[in-house]
């Protein structure tokens, strides 16, 4: 009887434990998992502020070393600058990554041509060295409900990641449309699209396997654009990718009317 009573009594305190187990089993996979991204961050940080770093430093032995002459001067003036920029671009991503999970969303409505005219501001030494359009005339006096911080990220990412690989003279043509249920804020390039496998990764948001990308320009990791799915996911959107090799890329936010 009293082993009866013994196991009877271990099995109640089991079961009565067996909430508590789920919940610290659920906190211990919130927590690996912020563990790995804080780690993928730091990594991708290094990769990102490294390059410029790197390259401003030969710039300054180029001026400290060498005789240049005026313009070859003001060419690496652009350069240097254009390095800073990126660099303190990173830094705000870095830092909106870092308290995203943090900040209370705050849905508002928001005046799209404003915004995307600060984009276009904010763009303005790219869309003037590539003589690249960033057309938002289409927007007129549309609206869309969204936190303003996150949506102006998500601006500058997916405008950013165009200037990166596009051609000389490229455009970028922004527009917003509605239906009975969903509205869109659409971006589309005519660069040079995506090959199918990428397409496939960011689509099913395996970013951890895209390979960092360099060009004359800038480099990538893809972190840019998984920010844009978590800001996207946080305000309750989802975005939607399509890209044809050779004929430029569409990305859209998509959100539910309230």
């Amino acid at each position: 009887m009293v082993l009866v009573a013994l196991l009877i009594a271990l099995y109640v305190a089991w079961w009565s434990r067996e909430p508590y187990n789920k919940v610290l089993a659920a906190h211990n996979r919130d927590l690996d998992k912020h563990l790995e991204s804080n780690k993928r961050l730091l990594s991708l940080i290094a990769h990102d502020f490294r390059t410029p770093m790197k390259s401003m430093n030969s710039m300054l032995d180029l001026i400290e070393h060498n005789k240049l002459s005026e313009e070859e001067l003001k060419e690496i003036s652009k350069k240097a600058r254009n390095h800073i920029r990126t660099t303190l671009r990173g830094m705000d991503q870095m830092l909106l990554w870092i308290t995203k999970d943090k900040k209370e969303v705050s849905i508002q409505t928001n005046r799209l041509q404003p915004l995307l005219q600060e984009v276009k501001e904010f763009f303005s030494w790219e869309l003037e060295s590539l003589n690249a359009t960033l057309n938002i005339a289409s927007l007129d006096d549309h609206v869309m409900r969204f936190d303003l911080g996150h949506l102006e990220a998500i601006a500058r990412n997916i405008v950013g990641n165009s200037l990166k690989y596009c051609k000389e003279g490229c455009i970028i043509d922004v527009s917003y449309s509605q239906s009975a249920t969903e509205e869109t804020l659409s971006f589309h390039d005519n660069g040079p699209g995506i090959d199918e496998k990428t397409l496939a990764q960011i689509q099913s948001q395996t970013f951890r396997s895209l390979l960092p990308h360099q060009n004359k320009r800038s480099s990538s990791t893809g972190l840019g654009l998984e920010l844009v799915f978590e800001l996207a996911d946080l305000n309750d959107a989802r975005v939607v990718v399509d890209s044809t090799l050779g004929q430029g890329t569409s990305v859209s936010i998509v959100r539910k009317l309230d």
